[in-house]
């Protein structure tokens, strides 16, 4: 890949880093996911695999501030003929989409990282050359941290850990719940 322009390589501020490490909360728990499915164009999967696992996995989400877990995972032919048709999917046609990869945030700064990850791509690495484009976004979408379903039994692990763990596969299921119904202040009473 060739740059468009020399990349700025003056040395950033230390007091950065000091607000950086300062900015609370720093809570230990998931703040945010952002769940991404991607298919490579067709003769072009060598390549997208390459750079996504040389370079993106860890410039475009692993190194910015806020991310701390991140895991990839391929789903092979057999199981994407196995994804249900449904009235309204989020994924069309509901086999596409064969690499899909899920990043935590830290709580409390998932609006941080969402800012961080597209001023990261838009100015830091698509202008120099570190983007590719043959590829297809099936799903990217950031979504926020409401609760987990822990089975019981199944030991210590927290939530926050699961993409640490060498878990051989992964089930994603999209909801689109409606919003939750505006109460007025006579229905408090």
């Amino acid at each position: 890949m060739t740059a468009n322009r020399e990349p700025d390589r003056t040395p950033a501020d230390p007091s950065v880093y000091e607000r950086l490490a300062l900015h609370l909360p720093n809570d230990i728990g998931i703040g945010s996911a952002l769940i991404t499915m991607v298919e490579p164009h067709e003769g072009h999967e060598h390549d997208y695999n390459r750079w996504y696992e040389d370079d993106h996995f860890y410039s475009g989400a692993m190194h910015g501030p806020w991310v701390y877990a991140g895991r990839r995972w391929v789903a092979p032919r057999a199981l994407r003929d196995l994804r249900p048709e449904v009235d309204d999917p989020a994924v069309r046609p509901p086999d596409a989409g064969c690499y899909i990869s899920l990043y935590w945030s830290t709580p409390g700064h998932e609006d941080d990282m969402e800012r961080w990850s597209f001023l990261a791509m838009a100015e830091a690495l698509m202008p120099h050359g570190r983007g590719f484009t043959e590829r297809t976004h099936v799903y990217t979408a950031f979504h926020r941290f409401r609760f987990a379903c822990v089975r019981a039994g199944s030991g210590p692990m927290k939530p926050h850990l699961a993409l640490d763990h060498p878990f051989a596969g992964l089930v994603v299921e999209v909801v689109d719940a409606a919003p939750a119904p505006t109460l007025h202040v006579d229905q408090l009473r």
